[in-house]
């Protein structure tokens, strides 16, 4: 069933994404149907080799905890079961999920801790009533998702604890940050807090969380250069600098994402003032020219890799947020053309060379990262005008996830793309 299925789409694929025609109402709908049918199977396959663990890994059809041991995967899928109508899957995750204890002695990213465990309950939380859940009394400012949220955010907060208000990378969730815990981290990993944190203020009543997240902004950016950009690593103690690379990847990317969102979520004109402060020297120093973005140094400007990264992958559908839609075209088509040379999107991309490179020092392996970064723009650039680029691109990204560990949560925004405008009975 699954090899069938794997062949339909890749003849479908083959007569879509090489052509000039658009995606038909019923390609499209196809389409999702067969990314409903792969998430199904993925998710099938992790409860059954891998649960309790974070994650399967495909090959070995064999479970791994990566991140802590929180079941990862089961959080990373509600929000995806709900989205593809699967509300019998999201009431048994979400039974189990409210059973989960975070009292471990474990060391944890705090980063990687908030963006997906506080933020998936958040998410999960917000959504009993669209899954039609019994709501408990006071929701959504009451829940036991929102208190499993405000526990885990609880255990992060102690790494804010330092003399610039930037948190520490790592925290065990027992007893705190280690005392030979490095003050050393990247830039996305202290400003990217405000739309969980935020949330959680909002919805809890208690300022502390966003707060903290505030703080840790505000210092990060009065930290840029005198040209007005960020490095990509800073010491959260003394808020030097360590490693004064500019640029909108790898280690730096989701700190604008999380300005622009955190200013739409939380109605806030201040985060969206501190996004333009950022803008104009990405802009002057980091665009090419020709709408791709490499690194340059944080002090002079001057270019110190023509590379531009997979993760730059988010700012397309970023600017589109902000109503930029011509030039977030421009970008995004960009990396559709990288998409067709290539079959994928190198990890990086010489922009002269129009090659990928392997690694940074051109030694090491060659990668084709699959995340999310890929398809999120997709849907926030369908229907600004040229859609038929974005929904192709999406359907040559959904065949080139097929595989990946983390397709449970990252294709919702391919799945989301191809039921744009779309209705059937099962809606």
């Amino acid at each position: 069933m699954q090899c069938s299925l794997v062949l339909w789409i890749i003849a479908l694929l083959i007569s879509v994404t090489d052509s000039k025609r658009p995606l038909s109402k019923d390609d499209r709908l196809s389409l999702r149907e067969a990314t409903r049918e792969m998430l199904d199977h993925a998710f099938s396959g992790y409860m059954q080799y891998a649960y309790p663990k974070d994650e399967l890994m495909p090959m070995s059809c064999q479970g791994k905890n990566t991140w802590g041991n929180f079941r990862l995967t089961l959080i990373d899928s509600l929000d995806t079961l709900l989205l593809t109508g699967d509300l019998r899957g999201f009431r048994k995750v979400e039974e189990i999920v409210n059973k989960m204890n975070f009292d471990f002695d474990k060391n944890v990213s705090v980063f990687e801790t908030n963006i997906r465990i506080v933020g998936g309950l958040i998410s999960a939380h917000l959504l009993y009533k669209k899954a039609k859940m019994p709501l408990p009394n006071g929701w959504p400012c009451k829940g036991p998702m929102l208190e499993l949220a405000l526990d885990v955010a609880d255990r992060l907060l102690p790494a804010f604890n330092t003399t610039t208000g930037m948190p520490f990378g790592s925290i065990n969730l027992k007893y705190g940050v280690a005392k030979d815990e490095t003050p050393v981290t990247c830039t996305a990993a202290v400003g990217t807090y405000i739309v969980e944190f935020g949330a959680l203020s909002r919805l809890s009543g208690d300022p502390k969380y966003e707060q903290a997240a505030r703080k840790s902004l505000e210092s990060l950016i009065d930290a840029r250069s005198g040209i007005g950009l960020l490095g990509n690593h800073i010491d959260t103690q003394t808020g030097i600098w360590t490693a004064t690379d500019a640029g909108i990847g790898a280690g730096v990317d989701s700190i604008f994402e999380y300005l622009v969102k955190g200013s739409i979520l939380l109605t806030d004109e201040t985060l969206l003032q501190k996004w333009r402060l950022l803008e104009k020297p990405i802009e002057t120093y980091l665009n090419t020219g020709h709408d791709f973005y490499i690194w340059a140094s944080m002090t002079s400007g001057a270019t110190t890799q023509k590379i531009a990264q997979s993760l730059d992958g988010f700012f397309p559908g970023m600017k589109s947020l902000l109503g930029e839609v011509e030039h977030a075209m421009r970008i995004h088509l960009n990396y559709y053309n990288v998409w067709r040379q290539f079959s994928g999107w190198p990890e990086f991309y010489h922009v002269d060379k129009k090659l990928p490179i392997q690694g940074r020092d051109g030694k090491s392996f060659m990668n084709f990262i699959l995340k999310g970064r890929d398809e999120n723009p997709l849907k926030f650039l369908h229907g600004t005008g040229t859609a038929r680029h974005r929904r192709n691109f999406g359907a040559a990204v959904r065949h080139g996830t097929a595989r990946h560990r983390f397709f449970i949560a990252v294709p919702r925004h391919i799945f989301s793309l191809f039921s744009c405008f779309l209705r059937t009975k099962k809606d």
